[in-house]
């Protein structure tokens, strides 16, 4: 038994480094203050821990959860920039909805870039373009040429006891619970608890009193700062996979 054990201590570590999200995307919207409507965004993809890029040879779009285009570097060297909608040198196209092209997809749709592989420094990454990135609401998350320059992610977490809602920017926080606002799709206010360690801060926890069921849809509504607001809608994911312990080691 303690030689099995021994073991999976050592191939552990192993395992995640080689599944990591190590690829830090870059985007560019190109035509965020055009009257065109068709997406444009350049990419940067960039290994954050040696300050040097990426090379991804495989990228995935999707729109509404639905794989609408695949495609795959047939050379070694694969690409650490990319301008959309192009098909990068060397690569080709496996899947599509749009017969052997990239679907042309506009600014009012919300479409999820998917990034993997990498010669040197292999792994993942992704970038997600929401359809209020182009309203005036939401144009303070980008600066003048379109580079996102406030980045924000909400998701759902289940855990053992209460579940949880985690907000992590690239900008601090300003934390004051009048701020912030759960709601259910039926318009029910959620009540939380905030948690965090500094204020301002990048992390904040909100510690929720009712557990929601999979698959429904939270609406999250909080100000970044005192003039710039900030509101995202979030899918419950299915329970199975729930946390045991350090629900609150990130803050």
């Amino acid at each position: 038994m303690k030689k099995s054990i021994i073991i999976t201590f050592i191939f552990l570590p192993i395992f995640f480094i080689s599944c990591s999200e190590s690829i830090l995307v870059e985007a560019r919207i190109l035509n965020i203050d055009s009257d065109d409507q068709h997406l444009k965004i350049h990419f940067d993809f960039i290994y954050p821990y040696q300050d040097a890029s990426s090379n991804v040879n495989r990228i995935e779009i999707y729109r509404n959860d639905s794989l609408i285009c695949l495609m795959e570097s047939t050379v070694k060297s694969g690409i650490s920039t990319w301008v959309f909608p192009s098909i990068p040198n060397g690569f080709v196209i496996k899947e599509s909805i749009s017969d052997n092209v990239i679907p042309t997809l506009l600014k009012s749709q919300d479409i999820r870039f998917e990034f993997s592989g990498g010669i040197k420094y292999p792994g993942f990454g992704h970038w997600q373009y929401q359809s209020k990135y182009s309203t005036t609401e939401y144009r303070g998350l980008f600066d003048k040429k379109g580079n996102q320059k406030i980045k924000i992610s909400c998701s759902y977490e289940p855990w053992l006891g209460k579940d949880i809602v985690k907000i992590k920017s690239t900008v601090p926080i300003n934390v004051s619970e009048a701020n912030f606002t759960l709601l259910q799709q039926n318009g029910t206010y959620l009540e939380f608890d905030i948690k965090h360690k500094e204020n301002p801060t990048s992390t904040v926890v909100l510690v929720l009193e009712k557990t929601i069921k999979k698959n429904e849809i939270i609406v999250l509504d909080f100000l970044i700062d005192e003039k710039t607001k900030y509101q995202d809608s979030i899918l419950v994911p299915d329970k199975s996979n729930i946390g045991l312990i350090g629900k609150f080691t990130d803050l």
